[in-house]
């Protein structure tokens, strides 16, 4: 399989670490991504097939993961922007907040905020990605608009992630 996804995240990464060592020391883990099979099973769980860019960075990556690490070396992870694949299909067969049933999520910051899709006639809108907005509270939740690809949204979601 291609590695589409890869050169992107390494290079943004790669082209911080000086910056990333001066703030907090964070690394990004990349899990092995998952089956063909596996996406079937999901889409069935969610009853709509997922954004095309999703599918192929979660066949790379079952998520792409934040960690630190503490002074005594251990390892806390502290956000997901791409959560892992079972995770996506657990969140949404289980939220109850009214403003997640106009995003399918796939990711959440360390703030609080969730990253998604907006729904579009039943199925998500893969050519804008928005955010939650945790700062305003229910009833008055808002979605802000982030990217207008997968692609662009781990790009500025990764550079951004430097500055916590």
């Amino acid at each position: 399989m291609e590695k589409k996804w890869l050169p992107l995240i390494s290079a943004i990464v790669e082209g911080g670490q000086k910056r990333l060592a001066m703030t907090r020391n964070y690394s990004w883990v990349y899990p092995a991504g998952v089956s063909g099979d596996d996406l079937h099973n999901a889409e069935t769980k969610l009853g709509f097939e997922l954004p095309t860019e999703l599918k192929s960075l979660l066949m790379e990556f079952d998520g792409i993961h934040e960690y630190t690490i503490t002074d005594l070396g251990e390892r806390i992870q502290v956000g997901s922007i791409i959560w892992s694949l079972s995770l996506i299909v657990e969140q949404q067969l289980s939220v109850t907040i009214p403003i997640m049933s106009k995003l399918f999520s796939f990711g959440g910051s360390v703030s609080g905020n969730s990253y998604g899709y907006l729904i579009v006639d039943g199925k998500p809108d893969e050519n804008q990605i928005w955010q939650s907005d945790h700062e305003t509270k229910f009833p008055d939740e808002q979605i802000i608009w982030r990217a207008t690809s997968l692609r662009e949204f781990i790009a500025t979601s990764l550079v951004e992630s430097r500055w916590y």
